[in-house]
């Protein structure tokens, strides 16, 4: 059973058509976190943040090891994560076969992003995200 994360983890659309996404977070049962994205445009950034000094390695603690990202995109031609000061902290070059043929809406393009990299972004408490959706 997936738990909300609403009140540890706050994921905010940004940009012209931030009301046109919709984004869900939830802790799996094996503790890892997980974004689900929506997006019908296909190109978007969003603002993820956490409450506590140490959310990404308190959730490290307890046997996270990714946080999981569902993009419900058609494909995906680009995924970055950088933190508030700007720096990457991860870069998905997508697989060949996700950049050549459209996928169906309950089909995500998955990116797992190592809870490692994500504690890096702990003292700033949030990262961007932001993704390319193949075909627009």
């Amino acid at each position: 059973m997936d738990t909300p994360l609403s009140s540890q983890l706050s994921v905010t659309a940004l940009g012209r058509r931030a009301e046109q996404v919709r984004i869900e977070s939830a802790e799996l049962e094996h503790g890892s976190v997980c974004l689900r994205v929506w997006d019908a445009f296909g190109i978007g950034r969003a603002r993820v943040g956490w409450s506590g000094d140490a959310f990404w390695e308190q959730k490290r603690a307890t046997g996270c090891t990714e946080m999981r990202v569902l993009l419900h995109l058609k494909s995906l031609e680009g995924f970055r994560l950088t933190s508030k000061d700007g720096t990457c902290l991860y870069a998905h070059p997508p697989p060949r076969e996700h950049a050549q043929a459209p996928r169906a809406e309950d089909n995500p393009v998955e990116v797992s992003i190592p809870v490692d990299i994500l504690v890096q972004a702990d003292p700033q408490g949030e990262f961007i995200m932001e993704y390319v959706d193949y075909y627009r």
